[in-house]
């Protein structure tokens, strides 16, 4: 919510449009791809998603190729000329915040039934607590 809500506050040109990184409509809410580039969508998503996995497990073999997929999505945005730098930046820390905001909400709480992914040296599967 907050990234697309964000997209349409600040309009920003993407860098194949030829329009300079400085070009925003601000609070025109348009829905023409080319003006939705402030967040990056694909880094805040990939940012959430990674965090939520690397809060879970105090491992550095998990948390290190988490982040790195994030950032290699946050790169791959940039590398096509859908984002500028600030774009995957602002869309990479706004899934960042916002993914460790609700996993430091719901860490200590009682919790009824719950599947989780479960990690060991022995494999990958999911965990069923309850």
């Amino acid at each position: 919510i907050v990234t697309y809500a964000s997209k349409g506050l600040f309009c920003r040109a993407r860098p194949y449009t030829g329009k300079g990184a400085r070009d925003f409509k601000f609070f025109t809410f348009s829905g023409k791809v080319r003006f939705r580039a402030l967040p990056s969508g694909h880094a805040s998503s990939a940012f959430a998603m990674m965090t939520v996995i690397a809060k879970q497990y105090d491992q550095w073999w998990i948390r290190i190729p988490a982040y790195t997929l994030a950032v290699s999505v946050a790169l791959q945005r940039m590398d096509d000329r859908q984002h500028w730098t600030s774009d995957v930046l602002v869309g990479g820390t706004i899934g960042y915040l916002v993914s460790s905001s609700l996993v430091n909400r719901y860490k200590n709480k009682p919790q009824g039934t719950s599947v989780q992914p479960h990690a060991s040296k022995n494999g990958l599967g999911l965990s069923l607590n309850f």
